[in-house]
């Protein structure tokens, strides 16, 4: 059996709500398992349903969507903390006059893994 419910919002009842066309009724439709009595079409009925459900669908409609977005902004929070205080390493100019050295000497080979071409041109002045 298909019970059709008419939901309203609180505009729906207003004595203003062809004024402001903000007014809202919309018809849904439930579908009922088990029933014992036979209902005729057209005639009113009570739909019951338990308050826990209601309070479930709230959880996974906004407490846990809400408790997610916390809880990775909080841990954003976290790493970007760790990444502020996360200096690199910083070459000294002795290292890098010797790494021009040896580049220029052929003593050296750059391995494209470990550093870019533009990186030794920067160093080699090129």
């Amino acid at each position: 059996m298909v019970v059709t419910i008419l939901s309203q919002s609180a505009c729906a009842g207003c004595h203003a709500e062809g004024a402001c066309n903000v007014s809202d009724m919309q018809n849904k439709e439930v579908e009922i398992f088990n029933f014992r009595k036979s209902y005729e079409v057209g005639q009113q009925v009570t739909v019951l349903f338990r308050e826990s459900k209601g309070f479930t669908a709230l959880f996974f409609g906004y407490v846990l969507p809400f408790l997610l977005v916390l809880l990775t902004l909080v841990i954003s929070v976290e790493i970007t903390k760790e990444l502020k205080d996360f200096e690199p390493p910083r070459v000294s100019r002795e290292k890098v006059e010797e790494i021009k050295r040896a580049l220029k000497e052929g003593r050296y080979t750059v391995n494209p893994h470990r550093i870019s071409e533009a990186i030794v041109r920067e160093i080699l002045g090129d």
